[in-house]
């Protein structure tokens, strides 16, 4: 969980080592457990979550790879894409009420 206090390559290459490593079957679960250790770094993409980007977010959803199973670099992807695009609706909000 290093790439949660440094986003360095390195930690990057160890996390997504560590999750693949870890990842012996569906890995939402694994996502899951992520999000609850660093939840301001990382997401789960877990059933509701997954449903609920799928359902109500497709502009979003469809830059992500939702499948059951992922890859660590899926992760780190999705994550940084979902951080991203909360950063941009939090700026937006907040330009929208400043501007009023």
């Amino acid at each position: 969980m290093a790439y949660a206090e440094s986003r360095s390559g390195a930690n990057r290459e160890r996390l997504i080592t560590a999750f693949d490593a870890a990842a012996t079957g569906q890995t939402r679960m694994l996502t899951m457990g992520a999000y609850w250790v660093r939840p301001e770094t990382f997401t789960a993409f877990d059933g509701v979550n997954v449903n609920l980007l799928a359902n109500k977010y497709g502009d979003v959803a469809a830059q992500l790879n939702l499948e059951g199973k992922i890859s660590g670099a899926d992760f780190l992807a999705n994550t940084e894409t979902i951080s991203t695009w909360l950063s941009s609706r939090i700026l937006r909000s907040t330009c929208h009420r400043s501007s009023r």
